[in-house]
């Protein structure tokens, strides 16, 4: 099934960036907003989002498969090197996605492997040039 590719990032208790890339997400309308994902726990982007409670969800764009690669491990780098942050009050934003969502954590539960995170957003920003999203389809 094809799916949005996003950059859900964080930061944890000490200030350290930590991001993942996920296509397993549904927005959810509502008053307010919500966003369901499927997330490692074992990742240190679960460990920061269980200190602070917050993240940013970022949709990537068609050009920026290199962004979804970096934070899905598939380049030896770190997800964050060469990647300009700016800081919100839901934790760091890649500065060229230009459209995401700050959430605020409500609760997750264990789903298969992952567990299913559910979030409320309070934040939405979105780019005003209408880009080809990114797709997540057998492979980026």
């Amino acid at each position: 099934m094809a799916a949005p590719v996003t950059v859900w990032t964080a930061r944890d208790a000490a200030g350290a960036p930590a991001g993942i890339t996920m296509s397993s997400v549904l927005v959810v309308e509502g008053n307010p907003p919500e966003v369901l994902g499927l997330v490692d726990p074992l990742s240190a982007f679960w460990h920061a989002v269980q200190e602070t409670g917050s993240f940013v969800v970022q949709v990537l764009g068609a050009d920026q498969v290199d962004i979804a690669r970096q934070f899905a491990l598939q380049l030896p780098v770190d997800p964050f090197e060469g990647v300009a942050l700016t800081s919100t009050q839901w934790g760091p934003a890649i500065e060229n996605v230009t459209t995401r969502a700050g959430c605020l954590l409500m609760h997750s539960v264990d789903a298969g492997y992952g567990l299913l995170v559910r979030a409320r957003i309070n934040e939405i920003i979105v780019n005003d040039v209408a880009n080809r999203p990114l797709i997540h389809y057998r492979g980026l």
